[in-house]
């Protein structure tokens, strides 16, 4: 094995890519679009560069911050660190989330201002029962069943918040199994639940250092380049389909009918992002994330002040309100956030553009199976709809592209 062929430029090609030349092979990796990067990218819309949804990190994704570092990058000059806090517009709340001994969180909980006695006993008896639940005893439950033997009253309403954020999927829908894994790696380590805002645009924060790196170091970056078929590729070496769900399926039919209708079978959610613009002074946020109070028919569930953190590409008063599971068109959706604005400051800012992702992340239901990373003799796949422990997020996508390429490496 001296040659591998990786379709599909997105971060979990690119962490593949990377990985496999540290190994010593002749890389190959081909992608359709212009530039790296698949559904976390730069974009130019109505003559202005946004990112193709507005993604974060949070401490834990070591995977990505370690990536970034072998790619010459430095995270803290590119990402902004904000405690989880669990913050709403007019003030933070639970600012112990951001510890993860369990002492000292338990001694931040229950010294907190903003909650009452009977908060600080649900959220206790819900912070131990996280911890010491076990992910795979839940694979057949939802988030919701798991709310509903352990938490109550202001505990279920946030965690049902953090699980449409993090699985973009409602609790009655979201794997109860995954969302454990997501939380207890967050909350398990020092920082590992602060969230991590880029403060340049996606392009720039990894996929266009990755493209450098790896031209520098011998790989063969095909951009505008559709894979239409593998009998070319199969015969010089493996090759890994690391293209989206229904790209990966098509080619990978011809070789592995059964793993290729079990990839088409898995279903996606949309994100949607509304970038605003306060042309007069913005209304003051308590930090620069914060939550949205769920009101009928306004569907943003995070506001991200990207002026506040000194974003590159953006000015002060410049927003991102971002939607999970996000519903209806880019129309509904745009006039769902004036909507907000309107209801929450009486005054509405000045749109930007409003991106939408139809198939940005692959819905992890209780009993959903991905298909694994083995798909035939020569062939493998990695990405968010590939079997892992992580939902779609970027660290789902490097994890994923790192652990194929040990899987290629020990097939030999």
């Amino acid at each position: 094995m001296n040659r591998i062929h990786i379709v599909g430029g997105g971060w979990s090609g690119i962490a593949a890519a990377v990985r496999a030349v540290q190994a010593g092979l002749a890389v190959h990796l081909y992608d359709m679009a212009p530039q790296l990067g698949g559904r976390a990218r730069s974009v130019v819309h109505l003559g202005q560069s946004l990112d193709n949804g507005q993604h974060v990190l949070v401490g834990a994704c070591q995977q990505t911050l370690a990536l970034m570092q072998t790619l010459g990058l430095e995270p803290t000059d590119l990402l902004t660190r904000i405690p989880l806090r669990l913050a709403v517009p007019a003030g933070p709340q639970a600012n112990w989330m951001a510890h993860s001994h369990p002492i000292r969180q338990f001694w931040g909980l229950i010294t907190d201002p903003d909650w009452n006695w009977t908060e600080r006993w649900q959220w206790s008896r819900t912070l131990a029962a996280l911890r010491w639940s076990q992910p795979h005893r839940w694979a057949h439950q939802s988030v919701e069943d798991w709310l509903g033997r352990f938490a109550t009253g202001s505990v279920h309403h946030w965690l049902g918040v953090l699980c449409v954020c993090v699985m973009n999927l409602p609790p009655h829908l979201a794997s109860a199994s995954v969302f454990l894994k997501v939380l207890q790696s967050a909350l398990g380590q020092p920082g590992g639940s602060d969230v991590l805002v880029p403060r340049v645009g996606l392009s720039q924060l990894l996929p266009q250092a990755a493209h450098a790196w790896l031209e520098r170091h011998g790989a063969v970056v095909h951009l505008h380049h559709r894979v239409a078929e593998l009998g070319a590729l199969l015969p010089t070496g493996p090759v890994v389909l690391a293209a989206s769900a229904a790209e990966s399926a098509r080619l990978a039919a011809p070789h592995a009918p059964e793993w290729a209708h079990a990839m088409q079978a898995l279903s996606h959610s949309a994100i949607a992002t509304v970038y605003t613009q306060w042309d007069d002074t913005p209304p003051r946020l308590s930090d620069p994330l914060v939550f949205l109070p769920p009101h009928h028919d306004q569907p943003a569930q995070v506001i991200i002040d990207l002026g506040a953190i000194g974003h590159t590409h953006h000015a002060t008063g410049c927003w991102a309100w971002v939607m999970s599971h996000a519903q209806g068109s880019r129309e509904v959706i745009t006039q769902g956030v004036l909507a907000q604005a309107q209801h929450q400051w009486a005054k509405q800012p000045r749109v930007l553009g409003t991106l939408m992702e139809k198939r940005a992340t692959v819905n992890c239901t209780p009993d959903t199976q991905r298909p694994g990373f083995a798909v035939a003799p020569g062939l493998w796949a990695c990405g968010d709809a590939v079997d892992g422990d992580f939902p779609s997020t970027l660290e789902g996508a490097i994890a994923s592209g790192q652990a194929c390429i040990q899987a290629v490496l020990a097939d030999g």
